[in-house]
């Protein structure tokens, strides 16, 4: 009976540490404006793309280092209007999203005007939220 309980307690001890090295993985960052973003990096490193506006506050990302699935949502400053870089055309059937934000509304990809900005899927809500995701 002692043996086997060991085994468990073995079991149980290699998957928590499996499970909590997967969370390792796994990133949620909250930015006040972007020059917060630029100062921690994060254009370097390559987790927003060079075409978020100056405009863009309260942003929020996430993402997971082993399959560089990501989120991003950020609202604009007041009185600010955000204009689709030339690289994004509407997207006929985007897919749905494995990581969202705090931001994100439900079912994300079936708001109207989904744009495909190829590195991305994009979209701003009702509330004048971008919420953007990995198309892969």
């Amino acid at each position: 009976m002692a043996r086997n309980q060991l085994v468990q307690f073995i079991a149980v001890f290699i998957v928590s540490l499996t499970v909590s090295a997967c969370d390792g993985l796994r990133q949620y960052s909250q930015y006040e404006d972007i020059n917060a973003v630029r100062a921690d990096g994060a254009f370097e490193r390559g987790w927003f793309p060079d075409w978020m506006p100056n405009s863009a506050v309260d942003i929020h990302e996430f993402h997971d280092l082993d399959t560089n699935q990501q989120a991003i949502s950020f609202r604009l400053k007041p009185n600010r209007v955000f204009v689709w870089p030339e690289r994004c055309t509407p997207s006929k059937s985007p897919i749905k999203p494995r990581f969202k934000t705090k931001l994100f509304p439900n079912r994300v990809y079936d708001l109207p005007n989904v744009q495909n900005c190829r590195d991305y899927y994009a979209v701003q809500d009702s509330d004048g939220i971008v919420h953007m995701w990995s198309p892969f």
